[in-house]
């Protein structure tokens, strides 16, 4: 996931050198992940969430050129910084085709949330030509939640997922004291 991740922020994100320099990148690109947030079960803006209740991880990206086959790709990651969900979509365009310049489109990935308690940042990668290797946008840190609800035994889970316990006692003879 390094490889996958990681590589785009040293080309994508400016260096300090001047905010010209940034400008200069930003014009670059052939489209930009302009906004992204995310969303409960009633669609309104949250960055907490219950254990169990859905997430709606949405982004809004913009074409600067023609943008043949676009791709998003969302990952999770906890506090320590591991990945705990990275889920893609290859290929957005659909029936009609390329984004053309100026068109915007919506994307929303709904997810059920197995999280453990705890913070969490979500990053959102821009892909073209169905490719993985062809990142066109990074936001890297593009939003932090919180989920809550869950009580560990003690140790640092990644993930709680549904579960029930079932318990079958067995009946054993009566011991004897000799």
């Amino acid at each position: 996931l390094e490889l996958n991740f990681m590589r785009p922020d040293r080309e994508l994100e400016p260096s300090a050198e001047s905010s010209e320099d940034a400008a200069a990148l930003r014009a670059r690109r052939p489209a930009r992940i302009v906004d992204f947030w995310l969303e409960n079960d009633s669609g309104e803006r949250d960055d907490r969430f219950r254990n169990g209740e859905s997430i709606n991880l949405v982004a809004v990206i913009e074409a600067a050129e023609e943008l043949e086959g676009p791709g998003l790709g969302f990952e999770v990651r906890n506090a320590a910084g591991v990945s705990v969900v990275d889920l893609r979509a290859w290929d957005l365009s659909g029936a009609e085709g390329p984004l053309r310049p100026g068109e915007r489109m919506n994307v929303r990935l709904n997810i059920d949330n197995p999280l453990s308690s705890g913070q969490y940042t979500a990053r959102v990668a821009l892909t073209r030509n169905r490719s993985l290797e062809d990142v066109v946008d990074l936001r890297p840190q593009a939003g932090e939640f919180l989920v809550y609800g869950v009580e560990t035994g003690g140790g640092n889970p990644v993930i709680s997922p549904p579960h029930r316990f079932w318990v079958t006692r067995e009946h054993t003879r009566e011991l004897t004291a000799r």
